[in-house]
């Protein structure tokens, strides 16, 4: 036997030490606490927590009684044992009612050590059982309020106990549940599936798994299932932890379709950087081809040797060179005005018609030169609100795309017409048509069907996607028929029907031949040395007297000595630009020229620079590379007395 903790409530101390000796003769050992007063014993109780109570019956400050009464309230637990000399037989009788657990006479100590033994014991078994009962309710506790389902399940799949988070998650009361087999839970556990389960877990004693549950409102409920194998109360059972994981699933579900956005919008990443590097490759390639018969040709020239044929060759060659290397600059402004959203319209009432049969013009030499019929069913009066110029690039991108593509001897056929509140233009070809697997990459930027060395067809593989985007600035759509090998393609632009209104005039025609400049006094001021001595020399060679200053401080003092009857500006030069020169010559009074006509020049381009040029003081702003017949049409229209200049006269058609 252990130790134990012994109070023991005895005002003299011989009988006290015949307790002591009593008891550890009769083999219980023990640490004594010993108190003589009420006082002492109430702090005992407190702080000492006896195992055993041994108290005299007849005290000097209070009797046994009062004793056992603070006992029972304070340590109701702790045996309390009588030990005294003059404990009559009612008073043993009325101790005992009042919850002592026995009483000794002194006479009989032999007594003492076997009573407290069983007194010791019969209390740490009733702590015992008062343990594992609180224990017992516990895990109850735990399992009637836990968040996962719990079910009991016996040998033969029938369930004994459903907890109620089991119940709120199948819809079931406790009542019907228990009427219920595994297998109508999770109609996966069929009778033998139930049997592989019970022997893989009274073997295992813990087996997992998810499946799929069916509430009884046929709600499938993902669940994650612990079972383990138990025996309680002689009986076998399985305890089955049922999780809900639908919120789970749900995430899995929703990382798997991120991670798969994740890998496309990798995989588009990479092809765009792909086609970019093919772009810039195919840039490299469509930039220098014409220069090189430029050089080439300009070469010649400067040898010499060559007849007039020869030359007038030569130069023909040259300026269509030129011509190729100005549409790809325009192509790459346009894609990058529309990238930045920057490129505005100037709309109008226009005749879809008129523009397509414009387009076709410009198209019917490349036509020509391989041989192809250009048809046209052209139904008139479809206005549509559309900036010219604009929608008539758009235009020319689909019809030189068919041209560009179908084969020598094949046909284009160009139509439009009216369906319902759409004015509608269509291309269709006879060429090899689009591959399938290129049909959704069609208007991308910058894709194109073959992009490797031994390509047929040269171009930057942007015309369709700048197509697309103007026209839908002007609240249309580019229909693609689906693909059909060998069939051709067949494209279509659907444009709103502008409100019937007064007809709005359409491009201005451009002057036929260059208008003469004689008598016209032109300052021009550009920093470029080539680009000055080859504005000087266009515009003296139409008449007019023209001079060059390489800088804004030269050209203002210029100006100041001699003033000029136009003046073009370049914009971007070092030390002042041209806004500053222009606000300096307004600032001067109307006599010494403050209102000259004056147009700006600029390489770059964009709406930005051209409002800030008309805000700062330009008429006109004119962009670089410049055609000589329009610099001479715009400085006529400048020069003209009592004509009011356009702010943006018209460029050669859009390419």
């Amino acid at each position: 036997m252990d130790t134990i903790r012994l109070l023991m409530l005895e005002d003299n101390a011989d009988d006290a030490d015949l307790v002591s000796r009593a008891l550890r003769k009769g083999g219980v050992p023990h640490e004594l606490r010993l108190v003589e007063t009420r006082e002492a014993f109430v702090a005992a109780l407190a702080g000492y927590r006896p195992d055993l109570i041994l108290a005299d019956f007849k005290l000097p400050s209070f009797d046994g009684l009062e004793a056992l009464a603070i006992a029972r309230k304070r340590a109701p637990e702790t045996p309390f044992i009588f030990v005294s000399g003059i404990l009559g037989e009612e008073q043993a009788i009325e101790s005992l009612k009042k919850g002592a657990t026995d009483y000794i006479l002194k006479s009989n100590l032999a007594r003492l050590a076997p009573a407290a033994a069983r007194a010791v014991e019969a209390a740490a078994q009733r702590a015992e059982r008062r343990r594992t009962e609180r224990e017992r309710r516990q895990v109850q506790f735990a399992i009637d309020n836990a968040s996962d389902g719990a079910l009991w399940i016996g040998p033969d799949g029938g369930l004994r106990y459903a907890n109620p988070a089991a119940c709120r998650q199948l819809g079931y009361s406790r009542q019907e549940l228990l009427q219920l087999h595994v297998g109508d839970i999770d109609p996966g556990i069929t009778p033998q599936r139930w049997q592989e389960l019970w022997r893989r877990t009274r073997a295992a004693e813990r087996v997992g798994f998810e499946c799929i549950q069916h509430a009884k409102d046929g709600r499938e409920i993902p669940a994650e299932v612990a079972m383990n194998y138990a025996v309680f109360e002689g009986e076998e059972l399985i305890f089955a932890f049922c999780r809900d994981i639908s919120e789970r699933k749900r995430a899995e579900a929703e990382r798997g379709r991120l991670l798969q956005s994740e890998r496309r919008a990798r995989a588009e990443a990479e092809a765009a950087n792909r086609a970019k590097d093919e772009f810039l490759s195919i840039l490299s390639h469509e930039l220098r081809t014409p220069l090189t018969a430029i050089w080439g040709w300009v070469w010649l020239l400067r040898q010499g040797g060559l007849d007039t044929a020869q030359r007038d060759k030569a130069m023909g060659i040259i300026e269509h060179n030129m011509e190729l290397e100005r549409r790809l600059v325009d192509e790459l402004l346009d894609v990058s005005s529309l990238a930045r959203n920057r490129l505005q319209l100037d709309k109008r009432t226009v005749d879809l018609a008129e523009l397509a049969a414009q387009t076709r013009a410009r198209c019917a030499d490349e036509a020509r030169l391989k041989n192809l019929r250009l048809l046209c069913e052209f139904q008139r009066d479809l206005p549509v609100l559309a900036d010219p110029e604009r929608l008539g690039q758009a235009l020319y991108n689909l019809v030189s795309n068919a041209v560009k593509f179908t084969p020598r001897g094949g046909t284009v056929k160009l139509s439009t017409r009216r369906d319902g509140g759409l004015a509608k233009f269509i291309v269709e070809d006879t060429g090899p048509g689009f591959a399938p697997e290129f049909y959704s990459h069609i208007f991308e930027l910058f894709r194109q069907k073959d992009a490797s060395l031994t390509r047929e067809h040269g171009g930057l593989g942007v015309g369709l996607a700048v197509a697309k985007q103007l026209v839908a600035l002007h609240g249309g759509e580019i229909s693609v028929s689906r693909p059909e090998p060998g069939r051709g393609a067949r494209l279509a632009v659907a444009l709103p029907l502008a409100v019937p209104a007064e007809a709005a005039a359409g491009p201005p025609a451009a002057p036929e031949g260059e208008p003469a400049l004689g008598g016209v006094d032109i300052l021009v001021v550009e920093d470029d040395a080539q680009t000055r001595r080859m504005l000087v020399s266009v515009l003296e060679h139409c008449g007019a007297t023209a001079r060059g200053a390489a800088g804004a401080a030269e050209g203002f003092a210029a100006f100041c000595r001699s003033r000029p009857d136009v003046l073009l500006a370049d914009i971007a030069m070092p030390g002042e630009d041209g806004y500053s020169l222009i606000r300096r010559i307004r600032a001067l009074p109307p006599e010494k020229g403050g209102q000259v006509a004056a147009a700006a020049l600029t390489a770059y381009t964009g709406n930005d620079y051209r409002a800030e040029a008309l805000r700062a003081g330009f008429q006109l702003c004119l962009s670089k590379p410049i055609d000589p017949a329009e610099l001479t049409a715009a400085v006529r229209a400048l020069a003209r007395p009592g004509e009011k200049p356009r702010r943006d006269p018209p460029r050669k058609a859009p390419r």
